[in-house]
Formats: structure tokens, C-alpha cells, sequence
């Protein structure tokens, strides 16, 4: 069994999975492929590395696994480098009670899921840092056991798309009891689901004396990310959204990711209580966008918010007082569109995102790059003026809006909203 040709040897592993993996479940309750193939693993050094390369392929993290001993022994730097494909990170947020869903998140709340996301970054990056190419010209893997050696070129760098999503088992239950709820009665109850989070945003929590800057500064290099997803809804049947993650944040963090060439981001610009903090993140963002190592060739971005349902309403300004004309956040996006291959954007963004009101004569914007360049802009400006108004206010295309110049979040605005889809 040991000698089969690796061609065999590969036909059989995808008999074994298609056969074997109706009969396990993993910890999610889901058919896990993985758990069919592991002990195949031990019939030689040669099914032993087939296996491997199907079963640490697409890997699955959350805080619990993370923290387990087993996550170092598992993803150990030459799995990494010659296996992983993929990593999918649930951060995974503390459940809340009952008589939390009726309240909003409150700094005690917010401070306990960020030291959650924090443990989960630290950790990740220090299990992924060692899977950086070896500084010799090559080096030869496999020659144990009597296998034929494999010659590893140390430029061809592992290729990793890493994804990041955040949740509470607690949303979920939230979500599920929202849908049963609507479908029996038609109605919702006092709990105020998604609002309950919309204010708040997962950043890195520092130590003392200590900014965010100097804890993502903190963190290892990795080498291994190709491709940085977050907020994209999973596809594995949730309904809920994933929650918010400040974006100057993730700037940070793909600044540690040398070789970085995609990121596809799904945040949240609808802050519609707190206009000071809405202002804050993008203009912290806007700074940020300048720390995306200079690798980066595709820029996909969804950072868009709901519009009110009333189109006479007018929104408050998101420009900075120090703005004047220009948004900082369109300034930045043009800048580094310029270095770019794609560049795909939802925002609300002003038209200094594709030329500065201010450029000079003869300095006219280049892509020398370019492939592909979309713009998505939402109906109401920066400056909180509407671009275009609907002729018909009964009309119902924003029935997805959660009313955005209520005071407060009362049982008849969510009930206008039972059941929000998720933004991607």
C-alpha cells in the first residue's frame, strides 16, 4: 500500500471521503470529511502526506481551538507552507442572556469582545508566523522514510486566503427566534437584535500605556496570506451578519501581512447615533489605507450604509470640520487606487474618490495598472445631501431600512425590519 502511485493513491482518499463522510459529524454537527480520513493517515509516510494535504487543505478556527495545544501541533510550519489553503477564523464572541437582548451593548460589553478578537489576532499570528520560506535558496522536504525527496523553492511562499468573521452564539439565537416569532404571529418581540451591537466595533484592546498601533506593531510578520476576507457571511446557512470590526484596525493588521495581494471587505459605515463616531472611524480609516503593504493589486470594499425610508429626510454631514471640501476617506481611496489592478467599491464617497476637486493642471489621476475599476456610490453624499430622490415616498424599495432618524430604537421600528438580510 505504501509503493502505490500517488495517482491511486489519490483516486482511493476520494472514494474514502465520498463514502466515509455521510457516517461523521464534527463539532458542528456537520458531515467533516476530515474526521472520515484521519485515520487512514497512519498506513504510510506516502497516504500520510495525501491525507494531510486534503485534510489541513481548509482549516476552521475559533478562540476555544486556538487556545487549545493542539492548534501549534496540527498547524505546524510545514503543513502550513506545503498544505493549508485556506483558514476561516470565527471569532467567536460570550454569549449574553435574555435581558441583554432587550439593552444595548454598553463599554463593559464591548471591552470583554474585544480582549476575545485580541486573543484571537495575537494567536493566530504567532501560529502562522513561523510558516515564513526558509532564507536558503531551497531546501529538500520529504526525504525521510525512503520517500523521494521534494525539492521546496523558498520563494514560492505558502498562498493562504485567510477569512474573518465575528459572531455570538447569541445572535444566532436572537435570529432564530425573530424568524419563528414572524412566521407564527407576524410580529417581533422587545428584544432589539442587531441594535443591540450596532455601535460597537471589535478593535484590538492595547495594553497599558500602550495605542493600537503599538499592539499591531507587536505583532509577527506573516507570509503567508495571499488573500485577507472579512465580514463576508459564510456560506454555511447563517441568516445574521457578521459583526463590525473598526476598519483602521484591519489596516493594521494586513500591514503585518507581507505578500498580501487581495483584501475583500464587508464593513459597516451606518452609524446614524453617534455622527462623532462615524466621523472618527473614517477619518482614522482614511489614514490607515496608507499602511496596505505596497503587494496589494485587488481592493474590494463594501463600506456602505441603509438609507432612510423617507427621502425628505436630511442626513447629518459625515465630513470632517477639517475636511472643507474634500472627504478624506474618497482622497484616500483614489490615492491608493492608483497602485492597483482592481479596485471595487460600495460607499459613500464623494467625487474626489475618482478625481480630486484640488488636482493640478497636468497631473491629471493614472492607473497604469488598472483592469477593473467599480464604484457603487450610495444615494446621499458625504455631505449628507441626497443625490437623487424617489418620486414616490410609498414606494417601498428601502423596506430594508431601520428607520435612520428615529431618536431610539423602539418595537415598531424593528418590527419594520423582521428579518435584515445579511450585507453580502
Amino acid at each position: 500500500m505504501g509503493h502505490l502511485p500517488p495517482e491511486i493513491v489519490a483516486n482511493i482518499i476520494s472514494y474514502l471521503t465520498a463514502k466515509g463522510s455521510s457516517d461523521v459529524t464534527g463539532d458542528n454537527g456537520e458531515n467533516n470529511e476530515k474526521l472520515a480520513l484521519a485515520p487512514y493517515a497512519t498506513v504510510s509516510r506516502g497516504w500520510q502526506q495525501s491525507i494531510e494535504a486534503t485534510t489541513f487543505a481548509h482549516i476552521t478556527l475559533t478562540p476555544a481551538r486556538l487556545a487549545s495545544p493542539l492548534a501549534a501541533q496540527a498547524l505546524t510550519p510545514d503543513r502550513v507552507r506545503r498544505f493549508v489553503r485556506s483558514i476561516d477564523v470565527h471569532v467567536a464572541l460570550l454569549p449574553y442572556d435574555v435581558e441583554a437582548r432587550a439593552r444595548r451593548e454598553d463599554e463593559a460589553d464591548r471591552a470583554k469582545n474585544d480582549a476575545v478578537f485580541t486573543d484571537v489576532v495575537r494567536r493566530l499570528f504567532e501560529l502562522l508566523a513561523p510558516a515564513a520560506p526558509a532564507e536558503s535558496p531551497a531546501t529538500i522536504a520529504g526525504a525521510r522514510d525512503g520517500q523521494q525527496p521534494v525539492r521546496v523553492d523558498a520563494n514560492d511562499r505558502p498562498s493562504i486566503k485567510l477569512s474573518m468573521f465575528a459572531s455570538s452564539a447569541s445572535d444566532k439565537e436572537d435570529m432564530d427566534r425573530r424568524i419563528h416569532l414572524w412566521s407564527l404571529y407576524g410580529r417581533g418581540d422587545a428584544d432589539i437584535y442587531e441594535a443591540r451591537w450596532e455601535s460597537s466595533y471589535l478593535d484590538l484592546r492595547a495594553a497599558a500605556g500602550k495605542s493600537v498601533q503599538d499592539e499591531a506593531a507587536a505583532l509577527p510578520e506573516l507570509r503567508c496570506i495571499r488573500e485577507f476576507v472579512v465580514g463576508v457571511t459564510p456560506t454555511d446557512g447563517r441568516l445574521y451578519s457578521s459583526r463590525s470590526f473598526v476598519p483602521r484596525t484591519l489596516c493594521l493588521l494586513a500591514s503585518r501581512m507581507q505578500g498580501l495581494e487581495s483584501v475583500d471587505w464587508n464593513l459597516s459605515d451606518n452609524e446614524k447615533r453617534d455622527a462623532a463616531l462615524r466621523k472618527m472611524l473614517r477619518a482614522d480609516f482614511a489614514h490607515a489605507l496608507q499602511t496596505l503593504p505596497s503587494s496589494l493589486q485587488h481592493f474590494q470594499l463594501s463600506y456602505s450604509r441603509r438609507i432612510p425610508l423617507d427621502h425628505s429626510f436630511q442626513t447629518p454631514s459625515i465630513l470632517d470640520e477639517t475636511d472643507g471640501d474634500n472627504d478624506k476617506l474618497s482622497l484616500a481611496l483614489h490615492k491608493i487606487s492608483q497602485r492597483l489592478i482592481s479596485f471595487d467599491l460600495i460607499a459613500d464617497v464623494g467625487p474626489e474618490v475618482l478625481w480630486p476637486l484640488e488636482q493640478t493642471q497636468g497631473n491629471d489621476p493614472l492607473w497604469p495598472k488598472m483592469r477593473r475599476y467599480s464604484i457603487l456610490h450610495s444615494a446621499i453624499a458625504p455631505s449628507g445631501q441626497w443625490r437623487y430622490q424617489r418620486s414616490d415616498s410609498d414606494n417601498d424599495d428601502d423596506s430594508d431600512d431601520d428607520n435612520d432618524n428615529d431618536d431610539e430604537w423602539d418595537a415598531a421600528s424593528s418590527e419594520m425590519d423582521p428579518i435584515a438580510p445579511p450585507r453580502r
